[in-house]
Parts: C-alpha cells; sequence; structure tokens
C-alpha cells in the first residue's frame, strides 16, 4: 500500500534489500542469497519503521519528501486566485526549484 504518507511497495523494497545486505555484511555471515529474492515480511516491516523514522527526522528539521512531479493538489495550491496561473506553468516552476535543490 502506497499513498502520499506513506513510501511506495517499491521504496520499501529497495530499502529491505539494503538493509539485508547490510546485515550480513556487518555481521560477516558468509551465505549466499539470492539479490532477487523478494524480502520477507519481517523485512519489508522493518524498512517501513526505518523509513517512517527517516522522514520523521526529517521533518523535525523542517523537510519533506516531496514528489519531483508536482501532483494536482500541489499546482492548485500554487495557483493563485488573483492571476490566471497556469498548472502548466506552476508544474514547470516546481520542477526547475526541484532541479535547482541541493
Amino acid at each position: 500500500m502506497s499513498g502520499p504518507e506513506t513510501a511506495p511497495d517499491e521504496i520499501v523494497e529497495a530499502v529491505a534489500r539494503a538493509m539485508r545486505r547490510n546485515r550480513f555484511v556487518r555481521t560477516r555471515i558468509q551465505l549466499s542469497f539470492d539479490e532477487n529474492m523478494p524480502p520477507t515480511e519481517t523485512e519489508l516491516d522493518d524498512a517501513r519503521t526505518a523509513i517512517e523514522a527517516h522522514r520523521a527526522a526529517l521533518a523535525a528539521a523542517g523537510y519533506k519528501i516531496v514528489a519531483r512531479e508536482p501532483t494536482e493538489a500541489m499546482t492548485e495550491a500554487a495557483a493563485s486566485p488573483l492571476v490566471a496561473t497556469s498548472r502548466e506553468w506552476v508544474s514547470k516552476w516546481w520542477r526547475a526549484m526541484w532541479d535547482a535543490a541541493p
């Protein structure tokens, strides 16, 4: 399940795989495992927990993870009721800011 406040499944899986690789390296367990093997539910839960902790730390520091492409709600929020602002312009403006971010 994914939504605006949850990480998409492919991100959770990527984090779970990275955590698995790190765990094997850190503990020096010399086991062979299939890199393409799907993460277990426990690994996915650990990844979700790590992602949420990271998101909370970012929020506490005043940051938020956002998509490169603005959502419709974002473009509506950026449009001025006093000036005819096209969603296309707002999207280009958003992407330009996103690309310029460090």
